[in-house]
């Protein structure tokens, strides 16, 4: 048995749920029992949370409010009311940024976030404490399905293929 994996997994995580108030294990715990969900649990589920985000959208993301309109038809049919809503582009959601942020949101909690820019214009954005959580948790999910574990020693590559061509061109 790994002696530090066990400390981590059994005292740094807890402690950083008691002192940062980090609720990473308890997404964690929720998303391993939810990938077990029926097929029409899951479609249920997804379907009430697209419901609220649309319902969220429209009525407290600048960019969003003119679709109002569509709030019956996202009451009624959220999947279908996607189909109404556009595919922003990379330069509209990089020239539109502070319209696609909560009305609410207390920006100074944001954190800036961006995409690699593999494929040209990296695209800027916010993500809030909580979508920072989930996404941790979801990644451990992920890695449990190699019977990797939180504290667990593993190797992770990654390349931005745009950051590995300008460092060949400096050699």
């Amino acid at each position: 048995m790994d002696l530090n994996a066990a400390v981590i997994r059994s005292i740094v995580f807890p402690l950083m749920h008691i002192v940062k108030g980090n609720n990473i294990t308890e997404y964690l715990n929720y998303l391993q029992k939810s990938q077990f969900f029926l097929k029409e649990e899951i479609h249920n589920l997804q379907k009430e949370k697209l419901r609220k985000l649309l319902l969220h959208c429209v009525n407290h993301v600048p960019a969003y409010s003119l679709y109002k309109h569509l709030i019956p038809l996202i009451e009624e049919d959220a999947f279908s009311a996607l189909y109404e809503f556009p595919v922003l582009t990379k330069h509209q959601v990089n020239n539109t940024i502070d319209d696609l942020i909560y009305i609410n949101a207390d920006k100074n909690k944001l954190i800036p976030n961006r995409t690699g820019g593999s494929t040209g214009e990296p695209v800027r954005f916010y993500i809030d404490r909580l979508t920072s959580e989930y996404s941790e948790a979801a990644r451990w999910r992920g890695l449990s399905w190699w019977d990797i574990k939180i504290g667990d020693k593993c190797l992770m590559v990654w390349g931005n293929p745009l950051e590995l061509n300008k460092r060949e061109n400096l050699i």
